[in-house]
């Protein structure tokens, strides 16, 4: 499941329903303060979507960094990012975050670097248009990007999302919030490459070999040109897109850069991230707490 340097990582949790040995095994898994947080949520979705972030976390540091599960301890930045600890101090040599929106929970991490991923259901807010919600969120774009998302013969929506995603990536990979302001950072995107991927706009997935990864968007922070950041933009399938930015340096991007291909993100079940770990089944009481919750 890695290439050794970096994963892509997706969990569909709204097809996962838990037995009571998964959902106990996954548990195990998890450190006690975890485990807490977890629980603390009203909605079984909530609790679903913050395991599985978790045992994403945990399957990717064994991965890259070799390590077994016990021997991993995570912790909480200031702003809520979660850090591994390796001999009481933080360790930093391997860039991770996670997202979860619609129907997913996205990983992505690699070494030595600096990564933010940001995931995003293609579907407009209940109780308002495209127009309305638009209006709503006007400030958040520069009127650059206001123009690429409303261009003729696209699809507005997903363009609008795809730079939601872009600025979210950069935000959670740079580590500083929203500081920026969201109208400092301007994404450019190549015209020439069609949003959503054309391989998508079908009824059914595609073959993984046909999904596009778009590399070749810009990001201009206060007018200036950041070089030393990437991004890879896809779907993950008709209904989600999914951005990642991330460091070190890279030559600056050029506009007619077609698509690489191959599979951006590798879909995973709950009983291969489990495979992936090794812990002790949970408590039955905390398997009551869960399937008490309401199932909304």
């Amino acid at each position: 499941m890695s290439n050794g340097v970096r994963l892509r990582w997706a969990v569909n949790c709204t097809q996962w329903s838990p037995t009571r040995h998964e959902w106990l095994a996954a548990l195990g898994c998890l450190q006690g303060e975890e485990v807490e947080r977890v629980g603390s949520f009203v909605y079984q979705k909530d609790c679903k979507l913050a395991l599985v972030g978790r045992l994403l976390i945990r399957a990717a540091l064994t991965s890259l960094l070799q390590l077994r599960n016990n021997e991993i301890q995570l912790t909480r930045s200031e702003k809520g990012k979660p850090l591994l600890v390796r001999n009481g101090t933080i360790d930093n040599s391997m860039g991770f975050n996670i997202s979860h929106q619609g129907d997913y929970v996205v990983l992505a991490a690699q070494k030595g670097n600096s990564v933010g991923v940001d995931v995003m259901q293609l579907s407009v807010p209940r109780g308002a248009s495209v127009n309305e919600f638009f209006s709503t969120m006007s400030r958040q774009f520069t009127s650059t990007e206001w123009e690429q998302i409303k261009q003729p013969n696209t699809q507005h929506l997903a363009n609008f999302y795809r730079f939601w995603c872009l600025k979210e990536s950069f935000i959670k990979a740079e580590g500083s919030g929203l500081s920026y302001g969201l109208q400092n950072l301007e994404f450019h995107t190549d015209p020439a490459l069609p949003w959503p991927p054309p391989s998508h706009i079908v009824s059914s997935p595609p073959p993984p070999s046909h999904i596009d990864v778009y590399e070749s968007t810009r990001l201009f922070v206060k007018g200036q040109l950041c070089e030393e950041w990437g991004f890879q933009e896809s779907l993950i399938d008709s209904q989600h897109c999914v951005a990642v930015a991330a460091t070190p340096t890279r030559g600056p991007p050029v506009s007619t850069t077609p698509p690489t291909s191959g599979p951006p993100f590798t879909k995973l079940s709950i009983s291969s991230l489990l495979d992936c770990l090794e812990g002790m089944p949970a408590t039955e009481e905390l398997w009551a707490r869960f399937i008490i919750k309401d199932n909304h």
